[in-house]
């Protein structure tokens, strides 16, 4: 089970906690509204030091892009509703599938863009999820 919130976690948690922070403002959030998708310390501590270094890494990608669109005025709260449910497994071939599906973009530093526009189309084509 922890594992398998693995790259949901590093999806959601930039994501979201930039979103939610304002400025500099630490970020604090009431652990009975956290998304079901983020991670305890203890959770963490039980990965393997690949996917601790995984994780990490992708919280700092996620928070610098949830910087960049929250600059930009985009509403990112669509997608905890979206992803809610899904398995690291999924989201993995999400992004997969939207990587092999524009090659153009591989040497491109793009995964970011790529997860994105990967989101936004699982979420149109979701029952009940709407974006």
């Amino acid at each position: 089970m922890v594992r398998s919130t693995v790259g949901l976690g590093l999806l959601m948690v930039g994501f979201l906690l930039l979103g939610i922070a304002q400025g500099g403002a630490q970020v604090e959030i009431d652990p009975a509204s956290a998304p079901k998708s983020f991670m305890s310390g203890k959770d963490w501590r039980g990965l393997s030091k690949g996917e601790q270094q995984a994780y990490a890494v992708g919280v700092v990608d996620g928070l610098d892009l949830a910087f960049a669109y929250e600059k930009q005025g985009t509403n990112l709260a669509w997608i905890n509703p979206c992803v809610t449910g899904m398995s690291s497994d999924q989201v993995r071939a999400m992004l997969l599938a939207e990587i092999d599906a524009n090659p153009g973009e591989w040497n491109l530093l793009t995964v970011h863009q790529s997860m994105y526009r990967a989101l936004r189309k699982a979420c149109r084509q979701s029952p009940g999820k709407s974006r």
